[in-house]
């Protein structure tokens, strides 16, 4: 009787080669690494300003597209840098991210003009 079990697996790899099934796992070494480090700088500078997790409550989301929309706004009137000293568009990630999150932990609360409103909406 053979203990070769033949389950799909590919025992073709060198003996001193790992195996990982990770081919359909997200690659977050492919997030640009130093736009990451500003986007932690304003992370940190948040906590410090508001409190650490502070974005995890329920926020109205036009709050974060606002901020976002001015940092982008001075970013493109040729400011580079906010008042803290982290760039313009550090900050348009963060809120970005900011927004997401919520959206995606149910914490937003959707005051969007109705106006727009259609069933793919938060």
């Amino acid at each position: 009787m053979s203990n070769n079990l033949n389950i799909g697996i590919d025992l073709s790899a060198k003996k001193d080669e790992a195996i990982k099934f990770d081919q359909d796992k997200p690659s977050y070494s492919m997030i640009p690494q130093l736009a990451i480090n500003e986007v932690a700088k304003v992370f940190t500078y948040g906590a410090k300003k508001y409190g650490t997790f502070n974005y995890s409550g329920k926020m109205e989301i036009l709050r974060y597209i606002d901020a976002a929309q001015r940092h982008t706004n001075q970013f493109l009137t040729g400011e580079d840098l906010d008042e803290s000293g982290i760039h313009h568009l550090a900050c348009v990630a963060a809120n970005a991210l900011m927004a997401l999150d919520s959206i995606l932990t149910k914490q937003s609360i959707d005051n969007r003009n109705t106006i727009y409103k259609n069933e793919k909406t938060l």
